[in-house]
């Protein structure tokens, strides 16, 4: 809206003074219409920007959590790789050592006999004469040969006097009384056992001690008396 133009020269001299205020009041009237006009325009275009701005900063905040999230995920999944990758690895390792194992399996069970041939002969010497040049040749020969079967992986089982009898690792091939040894304990041992690695390759041959007779008697007595009492 335009507000009238004043009149000059002849027109405002001719113009009464009523119609002049009334003239006046119309132009302050529109001029406070414009004011308010441009007021709330720019509080419509303020309220505009602050809405533009806040949705800007939700988008951006979920950008972001979108992105941490992702990243987490990423994180777990790589933690989770490098985890299967070791034990693959491992697994890997373990299965090469046990064929290496399996490979000396024949090898080392066609040799045992030998190394009891000569852990009979050198068992055989008699004790002066153990110092000899032949039998401790033998010895030296016999600890080389252990020392080379070793260091591939073949290690002995040996069952000392006295020591419990263990199915898993001895093998028993008869039962004697002894007044030493308790009963189902080791006696002695007939032939050496070997292990390959974790393997049992050969249970050592053992005797087993049955106890001493006088203790067999005594029970054998003190089961009869009992049945005596329970028949009584």
């Amino acid at each position: 809206m335009f507000g009238k133009q004043k009149k000059t020269g002849a027109a405002a001299a001719e113009m009464p003074p009523e119609a002049e205020k009334q003239e006046s009041a119309e132009e302050a009237a529109v001029a406070e219409e414009g004011a308010e006009a441009s007021a709330a325009s720019g509080t419509s275009g303020g309220e505009a920007a602050s809405e533009t701005s806040a949705s800007g900063s939700g988008e951006e905040a979920a950008l972001l959590a979108a992105a941490q999230q992702e990243a987490a995920e990423l994180k777990d999944r790589l933690l989770r790789t490098m985890a299967d990758f070791d034990n693959y690895r491992k697994r890997t390792l373990r299965d090469i050592e046990e064929s290496k194992v399996r490979a000396a399996e024949g090898l080392m069970k066609d040799l045992l006999p030998v190394l009891d041939g000569l852990d009979a002969a050198l068992a055989h010497v008699p004790e002066g004469e153990r110092e000899a040049p032949l039998p401790s040749g033998v010895r030296l020969v016999y600890d080389q040969f252990v020392a080379v079967l070793g260091r591939n992986g073949l290690t002995p089982v040996d069952a000392a006097p006295g020591d419990t009898f263990d199915p898993n690792f001895h093998e028993a091939l008869t039962q004697q009384p002894s007044a030493e040894i308790p009963a189902g304990c080791v006696l002695m041992q007939f032939r050496r056992g070997w292990k390959l690695g974790k393997y049992l390759l050969r249970s050592a041959q053992v005797v087993v001690s049955e106890g001493t007779p006088e203790a067999e008697v005594t029970e054998a007595e003190n089961a009869d008396a009992k049945a005596e009492e329970s028949e009584a």
